[in-house]
């Protein structure tokens, strides 16, 4: 509905659910409200009614459209173009009990309405915005008639067309005529609405005007008077079969009228797209003022022939976004010249003049550089901080991140000029909501609090607070991360300990925002455990990330080492081939565990973990494997080493095909355990069980206890307790 709907203003409650605050004015189906659902988040609806103030008799004619247009809309009921049915029930009028319809409300104007404001102007709607308005309805319509539903209403004042949102919505199906049931009128047909719908377009088209109707089929022709020129000759002929008075030489179907149509419209869009697609080419962030004027002008071209295209209102919108930026940018350089020269209350007055205008993008920085150029301004600071200068390149940039890090890590001779860096970083975090900084609101906060009396309790625990964040954590992910989650929690007693918000606003604004930095490094550090192994890539920028939030703290940087020694170890492991005999791979097994263990403590990466756990069943595995070979059993070895080699592949290649070649070896060995790595073990074993096999037995238990001494796992003390 318009934004202004005619008909009476009033304020009340329908049903003890619809809160309704305009009636306009009565028609077919009795009143019409304007209200919204109190029972669903105030949802904007329209509810039709029997007029309360009408004889009862008018009542129940107006209670057969209601019932009628229900009916329609419960069939049609997911098409896109139709208001909704959102609920009905019944009230009572003068002891009698009559029934209600509640629809959403229909957005935009109708296009009755958008005609007759620009035939006062003497123009009229654009041809393509016609044909995709109608077109939209002839897909309701057909969707229509395939439910048995004529619409049987076709007119301007009926259609809805919100042109922000590109929509059309078509209301009043009161008048319906439902071809499935008995006693339907027989003179309304599908060809009524093809015969409607033609009488829309010359209506749309000539600006308003109504066609006059003519009875003879055979004498029949459509009059476009003046506007004859304009309409093209094809369009003029749709719309000539379209009305013809006899149905029979009308469209077959609406389907038949709507391809009609497109055959018109699709070389309107043709032009329409090609428009906006050489504009959206040439479009970029660089592009100067004269080369965005010149785009927005060829741009128009398609706005004129569709004003509510939404590709082309999009494209417009960031053509028009470019030129502020330029504009602003511009300006922002005349700042930056007034502040580079300390001139502060010149560049102030420009920065007040550029804050009405701002964009969301822009503001924020035009607050934070109004807010730094008044502190530096009651600083009395010329020439300006060093930190400032570097930073306004940041900025001036967009790299908004940057310029906290810079006006935290510039050095400065002047210790006026260092603290007020920092009191100028604490400003650029509480004015752009991307940069997010732990340590300049704690000298903000120490720079309230100085200043309040009956301070001291709140300074003595900035005082810890500060003390802790100097501290040199334990080593690990884990330790800094315990430092900023105990900095934290300091904060919060920290906050507890501050007076009222009115009182104190300023401190507590900081303490918020530090804890709020605070909680930022700890999020950050838990994602760096939890990728550390799995995306190293990503760890090191999260790592990076948290690093920025405390700049000037130097224990991020060992702990970056600390990461690099991971990487470094995942490409040893990858790296690292065994010897011929295999005699290095336990000890090389044995390494890797212990050389992970303090990372598997520190951190929760659950590839690393799963990583960990891989290597030491392969570890297991091949101790299986050392165990079997030494007990001379050649297929469970083969099944072993097998195993081991799959479970250790995606670690090391060079390994898992060293245990294949064993595999492969082992039932061509003259024995099983010639291949163990134990040479020595091996070696005594072989000699034990020939002077078996000759029948010295005292040789051969002889031998066992020699290969005891030699042997390292249970298995092959086993192997060697047999010969004993």
């Amino acid at each position: 509905m318009t934004a202004r709907p005619p008909g009476r203003r009033t304020e009340s409650l329908f049903d003890n659910r619809y809160r309704y605050d305009t009636i306009y004015p009565r028609g077919r189906s009795g009143e019409t409200l304007r209200a919204y659902d109190t029972l669903d988040h105030d949802r904007p609806v329209v509810i039709k009614r029997p007029a309360p103030q009408d004889a009862p008799p008018m009542r129940a004619g107006q209670e057969v459209s209601i019932r009628t247009e229900r009916q329609a809309l419960e069939r049609l009921s997911g098409h896109p173009v139709l208001t909704e049915l959102r609920g009905s029930g019944t009230f009572r009028v003068g002891g009698n009990s009559h029934e209600y319809i509640v629809m959403d409300l229909a957005r935009g104007r109708t296009v009755e309405e958008m005609v007759l404001a620009y035939a006062e102007r003497g123009e009229i709607l654009p041809d393509l915005e016609i044909l995709v308005i109608v077109d939209n309805l002839l897909d309701l319509l057909a969707h229509a008639h395939d439910k048995q539903v004529i619409y049987n209403d076709v007119d301007a004042k009926h259609l809805f067309w919100n042109r922000d949102a590109y929509r059309l919505k078509v209301i009043d199906w009161g008048n319906a005529v439902f071809t499935d049931e008995p006693g339907a009128l027989p003179a309304v047909s599908r060809a009524t609405d093809i015969y409607q719908c033609g009488e829309l377009l010359y209506f749309i088209l000539t600006g308003g005007n109504r066609l006059a109707v003519q009875e003879d089929a055979d004498t029949f022709f459509v009059n476009f008077g003046t506007h004859a020129e304009r309409i093209p000759a094809k369009l003029q002929g749709v719309i000539t079969r379209a009305v013809n008075p006899d149905p029979r030489r009308r469209y077959g179907t609406i389907l038949d009228l709507r391809h009609a149509l497109t055959e018109v419209r699709l070389p309107l869009e043709k032009t329409r797209d090609e428009i906006v697609s050489r504009v959206r080419k040439r479009v970029r962030s660089t592009a100067s003022q004269e080369e965005l004027a010149e785009l927005q002008s060829i741009l128009d071209g398609a706005l004129v022939m569709d004003p509510g295209f939404p590709e082309a209102v999009s494209l417009r919108s960031e053509i028009q976004a470019y030129l502020r930026q330029i504009q602003i940018q511009a300006d922002l350089d005349a700042v930056r010249i007034y502040l580079e020269s300390a001139n502060w209350p010149r560049a102030l007055s420009l920065l007040h003049d550029l804050l009405p205008g701002a964009d969301e993008t822009n503001e924020p920085l035009i607050r934070f550089l109004i807010a730094a150029t008044s502190q530096l301004d009651q600083l009395h600071l010329s020439p300006p901080p060093a930190g400032f200068l570097a930073a306004l390149t940041c900025l001036f940039q967009g790299d908004h991140a940057g310029a906290g890090q810079t006006l935290l890590t510039t050095h400065d001779a002047r210790q006026s000029a260092r603290q007020a860096q920092w009191l100028l970083a604490e400003q650029l975090a509480a004015h752009i909501p991307d940069v997010v900084l732990l340590r300049p609101h704690l000298v903000r906060l120490r720079d309230d609090l100085e200043h309040q009396p009956g301070a001291d309790p709140a300074l003595n625990l900035l005082n810890e607070i500060e003390a802790h964040l100097s501290n040199p954590p334990v080593p690990g992910l884990t330790g800094l991360q315990v430092v900023y989650e105990q900095a934290a929690n300091q904060l919060a007693r920290l906050e507890e300990k501050l007076g009222p918000a009115d009182e104190q606003e300023s401190a507590l604004a900081a303490v918020i925002r530090a804890q709020r930095a605070a909680h930022n490094v700890i999020e950050r550090l838990d994602e760096v455990g939890n990728a550390a192994f799995a995306e190293p890539g990503r760890a090191a920028d999260l790592l990076r990330h948290a690093a920025s939030i405390d700049p000037t703290s130097p224990y991020f940087a060992a702990l970056t080492d600390y990461f690099d020694e991971i990487r470094q170890a995942v490409a040893a492991l990858a790296s690292f081939k065994p010897k011929g005999d295999g005699s290095n791979l336990a000890m090389w097994f044995a390494d890797v565990q212990a050389f992970l263990q303090p990372y598997l403590d520190d951190l929760p990466d659950k590839q690393l973990h799963a990583a960990a756990a891989s290597l030491r069943r392969a570890a297991e595995g091949w101790t299986m494997v050392i165990n079997y070979l030494a007990l001379g059993r050649q297929g469970p070895t083969i099944d072993a080493l097998h195993q081991t080699a799959d479970i250790i592949r995606p670690f090391n290649e060079p390994i898992a095909a060293w245990l294949g070649t064993i595999a492969t070896r082992l039932p061509d060995a003259t024995s099983a355990e010639s291949l163990s790595p134990n040479t020595a073990l091996a070696n005594l074993l072989i000699d034990g069980w020939k002077a078996w096999d000759r029948g010295d037995a005292s040789g051969a238990a002889e031998l066992g206890r020699k290969a005891h001494k030699q042997a390292r796992t249970d298995g092959e003390r086993l192997a060697a307790d047999r010969l004993r």
